[in-house]
């Protein structure tokens, strides 16, 4: 089965698709992306003037090797759920992990919690150090938050 029939549909996702780099190629129920700061070339079309990083400012389609996918936080967990953050098969074991993803527009921190227990927080945003992007905590602080949030639940479902 290929990668992306697997994901969308071995894995039950309801909320995913490649990504694209232009705002006017994601799909519509996909959110929109914020990347805020100086504006930069399009790299996928030089005739349109400067932009947002996360609108044509680097070439998401090329990083195919990495998944090339946008995943909703429920299907994030769909995937976690099956998969370690290693690749290999989510057998529930695992020593807890939380690994942050982030491209312009967009961070991701999946959470492989104790017990078997997945679940992830998704931002339509990017922090980086020493950019106006916004006040947002740092990946590593956003895995602690998690984790102590669900060190706080007394019966899970």
């Amino acid at each position: 089965m290929e990668f992306l029939s697997f994901v969308l549909h071995g894995l039950g996702a309801v909320l995913s698709a490649l990504a694209h780099v232009l705002l006017k190629s994601i799909p519509r129920v996909m959110p929109v992306y914020s990347s805020p700061g100086l504006p930069v070339p399009n790299v996928v079309d030089r005739s349109q003037p400067p932009g947002l990083l996360c609108d044509g400012g680097f070439h998401i389609e090329a990083m195919d090797s990495h998944g090339g996918l946008i995943f909703s936080a429920p299907d994030l967990v769909r995937f976690a759920l099956r998969f370690q953050f290693d690749g290999r098969p989510n057998t529930g074991d695992a020593a807890p992990i939380s690994h942050t993803g982030s491209l312009p527009g967009t961070t991701a921190v999946p959470r492989w919690h104790s017990g078997g227990i997945v679940f992830a927080a998704v931002f339509n945003k990017r922090h980086w150090k020493g950019t106006a992007e916004g006040p947002m905590p740092e990946g590593g602080e956003i895995g602690g938050m998690l984790e102590a949030a669900a060190d706080s639940v007394t019966g899970w479902p």
